[in-house]
């Protein structure tokens, strides 16, 4: 009489999640004041220059600055421009940056 032996239990590593792919900053343009802060959360900073808005976020590497203007006769704000800067002074890569802030926000648990 023979033995039996164990078929070998072959051992499979969990299949690593896909990284999430990022907007480019360009899905910025035309957002409106709800959609970019769905995106991004509420700014750091907002300051209101008539016709324009200006929101500010930021982390320890670099700053992203929005402006938003009035736009028709509903007089909401949409995103006609923004620039974005090292902390440092030093220039910054623009989609580094906001990549970097919408990382951010996700590990913060809002994405």
């Amino acid at each position: 009489m023979t033995a039996a032996v164990p078929a070998e239990t072959a051992t499979v590593a969990p299949a690593a999640a896909p990284e999430r792919r990022y907007p480019e900053p360009a899905s910025l343009a035309g957002l409106d004041e709800s959609q970019l802060a769905g995106l991004l959360g509420q700014p750091r900073f907002k300051r209101r220059d008539d016709p324009a808005e200006i929101w500010q976020y930021r982390n320890d590497a670099c700053a992203l600055d929005v402006f938003l203007y009035k736009t028709g006769k509903d007089g909401r704000f949409t995103v006609r421009h923004f620039e974005t800067r090292g902390r440092d002074r030093r220039p910054v890569d623009q989609k580094d940056c906001f990549v970097g802030l919408l990382k951010d926000r996700d590990r913060a648990g809002a994405g």
